[in-house]
């Protein structure tokens, strides 16, 4: 055809086809019009009209069983990053700045976005983390990262901006329940449930406290 070889299928009775081309790292799917419409990877992913799908080997061979579904822009440091690994992101800009972070989930616009550190051996500070929610664990907002494991932030902005304290206490074991709970989390094994419970400051670190409600 006019815009080159095509692939044929039957579906419900009905024969479908739409057009292929291959270019020197990827299998490409065109639509009726000769328009990009898909794209299969070399390095492991799937893109769908400007919408990455990683999975498994993700796009480094150092970077494992990342899933990510997302814009293809926003998950290019998660798959390419050698030391993310066995995360879940699901979401725009999710992990989208995020470095040496493993068994992850981050789910909501922003979640987790600025986590980990930029050590280069592979530091596993930050893991074992469950964000749901837009902006949960997002992170510092000074352009650096913080860090963070085994703690549960659930709701629009839980935990946003954990560990904006700089005393190198960490912020570990804690869960935080509701929209803005938790909200400058900077120690470890908190209980805040309820929204805005447990804000607190950017210059306070607190451990084992518990508030419950709004």
């Amino acid at each position: 055809t006019h815009y080159g070889p095509k692939l044929f299928g039957k579906l419900g009775g009905r024969w479908l086809s739409t057009y292929l081309f291959i270019d020197s790292d990827a299998f490409n799917i065109k639509n009726r019009n000769g328009a990009l419409a898909a794209k299969i990877t070399s390095k492991g992913s799937i893109e769908l009209q400007g919408n990455r799908v990683v999975t498994a080997g993700g796009i480094t061979s150092s970077s494992d069983n990342n899933l990510a579904v997302g814009h293809i822009n926003n998950l290019s440091t998660l798959v390419y990053h050698r030391f993310n690994k066995d995360n879940i992101a699901i979401g725009r800009d999710v992990l989208s700045s995020s470095v040496n972070i493993y068994s992850n989930v981050a789910i909501g616009n922003e979640a987790m976005q600025t986590m980990g550190i930029s050590a280069l051996d592979g530091s596993t500070e930050t893991q074992s983390n469950v964000a749901i929610g837009n902006g949960a664990m997002k992170g510092k907002t000074d352009g650096t990262r913080t860090t963070g494991a085994s703690n549960v932030a659930i709701g629009h902005g839980a935990m946003r901006y954990c560990d904006n304290v700089d005393d190198g206490s960490g912020t570990d074991y804690n869960v935080c329940l509701g929209q803005s709970a938790g909200l400058h989390t900077s120690g470890t094994g908190n209980i805040y449930i309820g929204r805005g419970s447990g804000a607190g400051t950017q210059t306070a670190t607190c451990g084992e406290n518990v508030a419950l409600g709004y």
